[in-house]
């Protein structure tokens, strides 16, 4: 619930999906909590946010803080861009494999939009992608990653792209991840767990079969304050 706090540009409803038997401060009354009778991993955050009513939504992992004018930012790419997939890092796997990729966020800074494959730690998407979050073949069976992936497939889908939001480092309030390298690292961290590697690589080609193409990195304006 902090991260609602700190956003200069308070969401309109907002949600923390809650996993069992973790216990969660209510000082926010007007923060909806929604608690899984079964740990899902990584899904129902995506599938939850559906039934929030706004145009627009938001999800953050649990270790990403986003700074203060993170979703003003987003907002107002979205209604310069249109409606598309925007998020803090981004991947891009331009010769298709999952061993063959470049990154860009807070590990590889860049002051604008980024077209690339698929986002991750904060997402910004119209509403209307969850409703096809559960339809994921296998989910159940992966509950520790590819909604990422599911996402951006969806997106390409619906003939919407994927952008890395611009990592502007001479205005922080604009980033996404104001913690940058030094959160979401520990031994609870799911892409540090044995195996994980591959069952990602498991689910990027199991979309790639399904019609999923990945792209040339494509850079776009820098964001400029004001």
């Amino acid at each position: 619930d902090e991260l609602v706090v700190v956003e200069n540009m308070r969401p309109d409803s907002a949600g923390v999906l809650n996993r069992p038997a973790r216990k969660l401060s209510d000082r926010h009354g007007d923060l909806s909590f929604v608690t899984c009778t079964k740990n899902w991993g990584v899904w129902p955050r995506f599938q939850v946010a559906q039934w929030m009513g706004t145009d627009w939504i938001a999800v953050f992992d649990d270790d990403t803080t986003p700074g203060p004018r993170w979703l003003e930012a987003c907002l107002r790419t979205a209604e310069e861009f249109g409606e598309h997939v925007y998020g803090v890092n981004g991947i891009a796997y331009p010769c298709g494999v999952m061993s063959h990729r470049a990154y860009f966020g807070h590990t590889v800074p860049v002051d604008m939009l980024i077209e690339c494959d698929i986002v991750g730690n904060a997402w910004f998407f119209p509403r209307k992608l969850c409703e096809r979050m559960n339809l994921a073949p296998d989910w159940q069976q992966h509950p520790s990653c590819g909604e990422d992936y599911w996402l951006s497939v969806m997106a390409q889908q619906a003939g919407k792209k994927t952008y890395c939001m611009p990592w502007t480092t001479w205005a922080p309030e604009f980033c996404g991840a104001t913690a940058g390298d030094t959160s979401g690292g520990d031994e609870h961290a799911l892409w540090k767990r044995p195996g994980e590697e591959d069952r990602r690589n498991e689910r990027h080609e199991a979309y790639r079969s399904m019609g999923w193409r990945t792209r040339a990195v494509k850079l776009g304006p820098k964001l400029e304050d004001g």
